[in-house]
C-alpha cells in the first residue's frame, strides 16, 4: 500500500486568498465637501463680506459725489435764478409769500457763499450776524437793514402794498448780490496784485 503524503510546497502562492475591495483613486463630490466644509462655508461668508463691502464703498462713493455736486453749485447764479423765477411767476404771488420768497433766496444766498446761519433766523439775530462779518458789515450792513425793514413790513403789516413796491424789494436783492460779486473780484484783484508786490520784493 503506497501512502501519499501531498506536502504543500511553501514557494508557491496560496490560491485560497482574501479578497478586498480596490481603494477608489477619486473622491467622490459629496466626499470633498464634507472634508471641506468649514473652508467652504469660510469662503462663501468672505465672498459675501466683500461683496457687502464693495456695496458699501460704491453707495459712500456716489454720496461724496452728490456732496460734491451740491458744494458746488455757484451761489450767485443759483440766486440770479431763483429771483428770475420768482420775477417771472405767472400769476406773480401775492405780496407777502412773495417777500418771504426773496429773503429766504437772499438768506440762503448769505449762508452759502460767507457760511453764515442766516436762513432760519430772526430779522434782528440776521442783522447781528451781518455785523459781526467784516466783509458784509463794511459794504452792505445798511443795504441789508433796510431790506429786512422793509421785508418785514410787507410780510407783518396789514396795509395792502402794490406791485411797484415788491419791484423794488427785487431790484434791491438783485444789485445787492451783483454787488457782492463785483466787490469780491476786486478783492481777489488786489490780492494777486499784493502777492505779486511781495514776491518782487522779496526778491
Amino acid at each position: 500500500m503506497t501512502l501519499i503524503i501531498n506536502v504543500a510546497k511553501p514557494y508557491l502562492l496560496d490560491l485560497d486568498l482574501m479578497s478586498e475591495s480596490p481603494l477608489p483613486i477619486l473622491k467622490s463630490i459629496s466626499a470633498v465637501l464634507k472634508e471641506n466644509f468649514w473652508i467652504l462655508l469660510a469662503c462663501v461668508f468672505a465672498s459675501i463680506f466683500c461683496f457687502l463691502f464693495y456695496l458699501l464703498s460704491k453707495r459712500k462713493k456716489a454720496e461724496e459725489k452728490v456732496e460734491n455736486k451740491v458744494i458746488e453749485i455757484d451761489p450767485f447764479e443759483e440766486a440770479f435764478e431763483q429771483m428770475k423765477l420768482l420775477a417771472e411767476s405767472s400769476p406773480r404771488l401775492a405780496p407777502k409769500p412773495f417777500i418771504f420768497k426773496l429773503s429766504e433766496i437772499i438768506r440762503l444766498f448769505i449762508e452759502r457763499q460767507f457760511k453764515l446761519p442766516a436762513l432760519e433766523q430772526t430779522g434782528e439775530e440776521f442783522l447781528r450776524g451781518i455785523a459781526k462779518h467784516s466783509f458784509l458789515q463794511q459794504k452792505f450792513e445798511k443795504l441789508l437793514a433796510e431790506f429786512v425793514f422793509k421785508g418785514d413790513r410787507i410780510k407783518y403789516s396789514p396795509d395792502s402794498f402794490v406791485s411797484e413796491d415788491l419791484d423794488d424789494l427785487l431790484a434791491t436783492a438783485q444789485g445787492f448780490v451783483e454787488q457782492v460779486r463785483h466787490e469780491l473780484n476786486l478783492l481777489k484783484v488786489q490780492e494777486k496784485e499784493d502777492q505779486i508786490l511781495t514776491q518782487k520784493t522779496g526778491s
